[in-house]
């Protein structure tokens, strides 16, 4: 596979490269690539965190119905 990479991409390539971060382009390519594909399924502490006090905050009756929240919208700022 051939990849054309912006100016900047390349650049900071090189500079890990002369960094000794990684050993080669490919090496650090993987790398980026396997953390992308993690970034991409890992939901992280803080973000289950937030997701229970949603619930919690949902099961006490505090929030607002989306059709509610559009018409205060439209109220507020106009159509």
């Amino acid at each position: 596979m051939e990849v054309k990479l912006p100016p900047e991409i390349e650049t900071f390539i090189n500079d890990s490269l002369e960094a000794g971060k990684y050993a080669s382009a490919e090496e650090l390519l993987v790398a980026a690539v396997l953390q992308l594909r993690n970034d991409e399924h890992e939901i992280s502490e803080e973000d289950l965190r937030a997701i229970e006090e949603a619930e919690a905050e949902i099961a006490a009756g505090n929030y607002v119905k989306f059709d509610d929240f559009v018409a205060e919208m439209k109220r507020k700022y106009g159509e």
